[in-house]
C-alpha cells in the first residue's frame, strides 16, 4: 500500500494506514514541508501525510511523490485541517516544526505562526490525556521559543522540543514503528 499526499480541500474516498499531520507555519517561512513530504515518503511510503500548504508542495516533491488520491468532496481549508488533525491524532502522528520567519516577507499586522501557536497548545492538552501523538521540533530562533520551552517542561516534560528538523522527523518514524494504532 502507498499513502497520500493530502493537501487543503481534498478528501479520498478512502484512507488506510497511519497519517502524520504537517503542523506548523506556512506562510513567510521556508518550504519545509516539502523536505519532510520527501523525508517521510521515503522512509515510510506507506504513510499519508497531510499538509496545508496548498499547492506550493516543491515540484521534485510533488512529481517524484504524489500519489492522487479518489476524491469523494472538497471542503474549506478549516474543516479540512480540523479533519486531518484528527485522522493523524487516531492513527498517527501530529508533528510540529516551528520555522522562523523570513524577515523579507513579514506581513504586517499578522502574527507569525498564530494558528500553529493555538494548535499546538490544543494538541499538548489532548497529547496530556492520551488522545494523541505529537512530535515537536523548532528552528533555531523561532519566536517565543523559550516561552514554549517552558511551558511544555512544566506541563508535559516528557515532551521533547527537536533542534533539527532530521531530529523531529526521525522521532515522527520512531512512534511509527513502534506504536499499535487502534483499528480503523
Amino acid at each position: 500500500m502507498t499513502g497520500f499526499i493530502l493537501t487543503p480541500g481534498v478528501v479520498p474516498t478512502k484512507l488506510e494506514g497511519p497519517t502524520v499531520f504537517l503542523a506548523g507555519p506556512v506562510h513567510a517561512t521556508i518550504d519545509w514541508q516539502s523536505h519532510a513530504i520527501y523525508w517521510l515518503r521515503t522512509m515510510m511510503p506507506h504513510v499519508n501525510v497531510a499538509t496545508p500548504r496548498n499547492g506550493n508542495i516543491h515540484p521534485d516533491v510533488a512529481h517524484s511523490m504524489y500519489v492522487s488520491a479518489p476524491v469523494s468532496v472538497h471542503m474549506p481549508q478549516y474543516e479540512w485541517e480540523t479533519k486531518y488533525l484528527n485522522e493523524a491524532a487516531r492513527t498517527g502522528v501530529i508533528m510540529f516544526w516551528l520555522a522562523t520567519e523570513k524577515p523579507d516577507e513579514h506581513e504586517c499586522g499578522r502574527s507569525h505562526a498564530r494558528t500553529t501557536r493555538y494548535e499546538l497548545a490544543e494538541w499538548k492538552e489532548r497529547y496530556i490525556r492520551g488522545e494523541a501523538n505529537i512530535v515537536i521540533g523548532a528552528e533555531p530562533g523561532f519566536e517565543g521559543l523559550k516561552y514554549i520551552e517552558r511551558r511544555l517542561a512544566a506541563e508535559a516534560p516528557d515532551l521533547t522540543i527537536w533542534k533539527t528538523l532530521a531530529h523531529t522527523l526521525a522521532a515522527v518514524h520512531d512512534i511509527l514503528m513502534n506504536y499499535r494504532f487502534k483499528e480503523v
